[in-house]
């Protein structure tokens, strides 16, 4: 579920579902903070949804960008 997975990513997800984060997270804690988020154990495929769409606007983001020519 966590494949392709940035940091960015879960950081924006764990957002998304109401998380509160420190500026010093790590990815394991990320993963954790997913895992025990109440909408993760009511809706597995919700939260897994999400992380897919969050992956896929990254990716059209950057496409996006290097389009423009910019780094």
């Amino acid at each position: 579920m966590f494949k392709n997975c940035r940091k960015e990513d879960l950081r924006i997800v764990a957002l998304e579902l109401g998380e509160t984060l420190s500026e010093k997270v790590t990815i394991v804690e990320l993963t954790e903070i997913i895992k025990e988020n109440k909408y993760f154990k009511e809706d597995v495929e919700f939260v897994k949804e999400l992380i897919q769409y969050t992956i896929e606007d990254r990716k059209k983001l950057r496409k996006t960008v290097k389009k423009r020519g910019r780094p």
